[in-house]
């Protein structure tokens, strides 16, 4: 892929949009969060093939971490409400999934559901999702929620 690529996807992210990536690969998306502007706001990638991830705590705890906040920011008893706390007292945050089609049945329909509300309704989130097949392919739930995605494929 071109740096031009890496840079009309980051446009995508600047102004707001979702990004869900098939088949393009964790080099492209940590060419896109290099491309962005220097004045967006923060972005973090975080790869769902670290064992770390595999639980939804263990991801949310992830993704706060790769934002600058601790480890014990997220709390297992209420990891989706403290995730949601952190990105909405910082404002806009953008968060890079590499390997997404490891999602596939470990989070659960209220993970995704968090997610959509943090892009679409709070605006305290942008997601850039990279997988190596179609989220409809992987997860129906997350399918379901995260409809606002702007896909792009590899030609």
């Amino acid at each position: 892929m071109t740096p031009n690529f890496s840079r009309e996807i980051a446009r995508y992210l600047e102004r707001g949009e979702s990004v869900f990536l098939v088949d393009l690969g964790r080099t492209l998306v940590e060419g896109t969060a290099l491309a962005r502007a220097p004045d967006a706001p923060a972005f973090a990638i975080v790869d769902l093939e670290d064992h770390a991830t595999e639980t939804r705590t263990g991801l949310l705890r992830s993704m706060a971490m790769a934002l600058g906040f601790s480890e014990t920011a997220v709390d297992p008893s209420r990891d989706l409400r403290d995730f949601s706390d952190l990105l909405k007292q910082r404002g806009r945050s953008g968060i890079a999934l590499a390997h997404f089609e490891r999602t596939a049945g470990r989070y659960g329909r209220d993970f995704y559901s968090a997610l959509g509300y943090l892009v679409a309704e709070a605006r305290a989130l942008r997601l850039l999702l990279q997988a190596d097949r179609a989220i409809c392919e992987i997860d129906l739930a997350a399918a379901d929620r995260l409809i606002f995605l702007k896909t792009v494929e590899s030609s």
